[in-house]
């Protein structure tokens, strides 16, 4: 199994890189996980940043053939540590 993590912006600092790192090292048993930063929209307008970052979001999780998409994001449900290795285990 392999894995992909894509996120808008680095994960440099903070909880962010902190739980990458954790889960990675995790993972690394189990499979390969490959992390990529895509660069952060800029500008004015909300919605075409919003936009851009969604486009350039999914093309670098589309490609793969055989591939599942789960967006992550601080909005949607909520998942404990064996919640997640359940659906990713049904998943695969």
């Amino acid at each position: 199994m392999r894995y992909r993590l894509v996120a808008i912006g680095r994960l440099k600092r903070g909880f962010h890189a902190d739980g990458c790192r954790y889960y990675a090292g995790r993972l690394e048993a189990l499979a390969r996980l490959e992390v990529v930063e895509l660069k952060e929209g800029r500008g004015g307008d909300v919605r075409a940043v919003r936009d851009a970052e969604s486009t350039a979001l999914l093309e670098a999780a589309q490609g793969r053939t055989a591939a599942r998409t789960v967006a992550i994001d601080e909005h949607g449900r909520s998942f404990g540590t064996r919640d997640l290795a359940a659906h990713l285990d049904g998943l695969e």
